[in-house]
């Protein structure tokens, strides 16, 4: 297991509100979650249609995400899973890895501008960690326009 592995724990992830819950990005891995507070969920309750480039989520016959995803994913990898009866969390493995993403789908849950800036430059560091393992870049910041992709090394 590489230093980059746990980076994300030991830095902290950049969290990013929607009406049905949040997601999330790593340089590798978008997450969605989704937490039902006053009902349980079981597997029979939740309806994921996933591909390459789409994602359909309904829970209970309520259709909470369905269209285009920002960026193409590699299906054979991403997956989901339900925690405690009450948490739908999907991983959706990048198809291009570093890349940020501006929105979770193309039509709506944009980030916004400081959000996207500061995404971009714990990717950066991310990026730094794993083509550099021996070094600990969790607790370090970096200052500048981080826009498309940060600095090039």
């Amino acid at each position: 297991m590489s230093a980059g592995d746990h980076f994300d724990e030991a830095s902290g992830a950049i969290i990013c509100p929607t009406p049905w819950g949040r997601w999330w990005q790593t340089a590798d891995e978008v997450y969605v979650e989704i937490e039902q507070k006053t009902t349980k969920l079981n597997r029979k309750d939740v309806i994921i249609d996933m591909k390459s480039s789409t994602l359909t989520v309904s829970i209970k016959n309520d259709k909470l995400i369905d269209g285009k995803l920002f960026n193409l994913i590699n299906l054979d990898e991403s997956t989901w899973t339900i925690s405690d009866n009450r948490l739908l969390t999907l991983m959706l493995v990048k198809g291009k890895t570093a890349e940020c993403w501006k929105s979770l789908m193309c039509d709506g849950y944009m980030l916004d501008p400081s959000t996207e800036d500061q995404i971009q430059q714990k990717l950066t560091l991310e990026r730094f960690q794993k083509e550099n393992p021996g070094m600990n870049f969790s607790g370090a910041t970096m200052s500048g326009n981080y826009r498309d992709g940060g600095p090039t090394l």
